[in-house]
Order: structure tokens, then C-alpha cells, then sequence
């Protein structure tokens, strides 16, 4: 592997599908977002921001939000070798 070359540079930007209908209607779709604690790594997801959790129910302690679009997907995987890995990927769109 290069010095230029990491796993983010092979990332290709495309249009969003928020993108695409803030162009047709002048409306995005809903922001999910994926609501994380640092410390104990408790998560849920939030499709609704009325009524978000800001404070972990296990411990306490702040979250942390992380927005997720309508073309996003996350997967949260957790071992005890690597700890808590979360994954974030594209759907494409169907054509």
C-alpha cells in the first residue's frame, strides 16, 4: 500500500438520495441517526428525534449520535479481541 493510497481513497462519491429528492420536491427524507454510548457501547437506532435518548439508560453518561441517511446501512459487530466494530456502507439505489 502506498503512502497516497488508504482504504478511504477508494471510496466514489455519488449523489445522495436526499440529494435527488431535495431536487425533485424541495424535500429530504427523514434523518435516522444511530445513538451510541462511549463507555458501556450500549446503542439503538432513532427514526424519530422527538424523545431522543441523550443519556445512556445503562450508565449514564452522554451518547453520542451519529446520523445515518435513508441509502446508509450500519452494522455493529462486537468480539472480545477487537471490541466494538461499527461498519457504514451504501445501499445502491435500484434502477
Amino acid at each position: 500500500m502506498t503512502r497516497d493510497s488508504s482504504p478511504e481513497s477508494a471510496i466514489i462519491p455519488y449523489e445522495s438520495l436526499n440529494d435527488r429528492q431535495m431536487a425533485i420536491t424541495g424535500e429530504c427524507f427523514p434523518e435516522h441517526l444511530l445513538v451510541l454510548c462511549d463507555r458501556c457501547y450500549w446503542s439503538c437506532t432513532c427514526f424519530n428525534t422527538r424523545g431522543l435518548i441523550s443519556i445512556c439508560p445503562v450508565c449514564l453518561v452522554e451518547t453520542s449520535e451519529i446520523p445515518v441517511t435513508i441509502d446508509e446501512i450500519s452494522k455493529i459487530d462486537y468480539d472480545k479481541l477487537h471490541g466494538l466494530t461499527i461498519s457504514f456502507a451504501r445501499e445502491l439505489p435500484l434502477r
